[in-house]
């Protein structure tokens, strides 16, 4: 009996310290990212036409292969593909010069970006609820 909850308690412990890591790398990428594309979004409305502004974006687009190679194991790949896709996208809208569009990309990258942050975070509520489910289901049937 002590061995099978020695067993449990590493188990969890386990998890729960792969959920922190995941949880502070996703936060750490997510936010290098965010800082990146407000770096090239104020490049932008000071100048267009800047060089800085396409170096600005290979460093982000860089970032983000490197960071998404690793979040890609424990994240779905439709919400990094989101991103990426994003991100292709304003560059073509400014190869073509059409800034308002690609202006408009890098706020829904940002915004989706945000989204897999929170959506990563350990939530207690979340974990009670599931338990509970868990719970009931088990009792349900077991007296049914």
């Amino acid at each position: 009996m002590v061995k099978e909850i020695i067993i449990i308690i590493t188990i969890i412990v386990i998890v729960i310290l792969g959920d922190i890591f995941t949880q502070k790398y996703t936060a750490n990428s997510v936010d290098l990212m965010i800082i990146e594309i407000d770096k090239i979004n104020s490049d932008f409305f000071t100048d267009e036409n800047s060089e800085k502004l396409e170096e600005n974006y290979e460093k982000l687009f860089e970032l983000l292969e490197n960071r998404f190679r690793v979040m890609a194991y424990y994240i779905e790949h439709d919400e990094l593909e989101k991103v990426k896709t994003e991100l292709i996208v304003f560059a073509s809208n400014m190869q073509t010069k059409e800034y308002e569009n690609g202006i408009e990309d890098l706020k829904k990258a940002k915004y989706i970006l945000e989204h897999i942050k929170e959506r990563e975070k350990f939530n207690l509520v979340n974990v009670f609820w599931y338990l509970m489910l868990t719970i009931s289901k088990e009792i349900l049937i077991y007296y049914i």
